[in-house]
């Protein structure tokens, strides 16, 4: 079983979603409020959805309990997806329990939690076919709607996956296109040089991951500044020697140390997520990491807290395009290049 990314979200409350209201007053007595977490992903195979209970009162510490007999609802809820193609109800189904047994400890309890799932493939959107999800919770007491628009779709890819570090262009801004995922409010990138390395005297080889770039850019942000309508994450040759070479360490460490790289080094994912998502993430910089939940906003519906939200991914690998190899080579860093298209790494997946 896959597991997607629903746990992305460290600290609960702090989102602000498309569909959020402030018309809920959780402070006046001490109640019980659900809150509701998922993030749904149609490349995989098993989604989660995350449904607690909070107990709000004037004790900073009475809003989350570790104790799954307080967090927990009794028994098991009506909890339902229904899907929307092009705004025309097509699917509706239910989701199952499932217990998550090895949970670390953190402000929901441990190491025991109660998940919903299914297993049904959700859709992704093409040209022709808009796809969003409804979210049906009902406990008993209440029914908590909300909706997803899906993010990605058959367009999502990655046009130049060879990025040229050549010191010729050093001094330069260079630039790897994509086309970015519909529905899409940020995009988290990845950009990560792969190697094997071994000590001279030993046949051991080890498998070696250096990121280069790691950028979080909102689609706003991206769409100020494209090429020929496509989005561009936008790199500096001279920072990928210089941060590998603060990571390989001084030169006097390298000399009893050989290192292989192949046609496709790089490995390339930019992880795209919903305006929702965004939002939530923005809103987690504002308060810096304040732990109490931001009880003014609701994001699921009334009387409910959290996030309901997409998300989805890209990977492929990539070449070091240009003299980037022989300018590799020519450091006092024990690269050596053994070439070798080797099909299973350069598979986009």
């Amino acid at each position: 079983m896959k597991t997607n990314r629903l746990f992305f979200i460290a600290v609960l409350m702090t989102c602000l979603f498309q569909a959020c209201s402030t018309d809920v007053d959780m402070l006046a007595e001490p109640k019980e409020i659900s809150a509701i977490y998922g993030i749904l992903d149609y490349k995989q195979d098993t989604n989660f959805v995350k449904i607690n209970k909070l107990i709000c009162a004037d004790d900073p510490e009475s809003y989350l309990s570790q104790h799954p007999s307080v967090s927990d609802f009794d028994g098991k809820l009506d909890v339902r997806l229904i899907e929307y193609v092009n705004g025309v109800r097509k699917r509706e189904f239910s989701l199952d329990t499932i217990t998550r047994e090895n949970k670390q400890p953190g402000i929901f309890s441990y190491p025991k939690q109660r998940l919903y799932y299914t297993t049904e493939r959700l859709l992704p959107n093409t040209s022709e076919r808009k796809v969003s999800y409804e979210l049906v919770v009902d406990t008993g007491e209440q029914t908590i709607v909300s909706t997803t628009d899906m993010v990605g779709d058959d367009e999502f890819r990655i046009i130049s996956p060879h990025l040229n570090f050549s010191k010729m262009y050093f001094g330069t801004v260079r630039a790897m296109k994509f086309v970015p995922a519909m529905n899409a409010g940020f995009f988290d990138v990845d950009i990560a040089f792969e190697y094997k390395e071994r000590q001279i005297s030993s046949e051991d080889t080890a498998t070696k991951v250096f990121h280069v770039i790691h950028s979080h850019l909102n689609r706003e942000d991206l769409a100020q500044s494209t090429q020929d309508g496509e989005f561009c994450i936008r790199y500096r040759p001279e920072h990928f020697f210089m941060s590998l070479g603060e990571y390989l360490g001084d030169d006097t460490l390298n000399h009893d140390v050989w290192r292989y790289i192949t046609d496709y080094p790089l490995i390339i994912r930019i992880d795209a997520g919903g305006w929702g998502m965004r939002d939530y993430l923005y809103l987690q910089e504002l308060q810096q990491g304040a732990s109490l939940p931001n009880t003014d906003v609701s994001c699921v519906g009334h009387g409910a807290v959290g996030l309901f939200s997409s998300r989805t991914s890209v990977t492929m690998r990539g070449r070091l395009a240009g003299e980037t190899v022989p300018d590799l080579l020519s450091m006092n860093w024990g690269f050596r290049f053994i070439g070798g298209k080797n099909e299973e790494l350069c598979e986009s997946y």
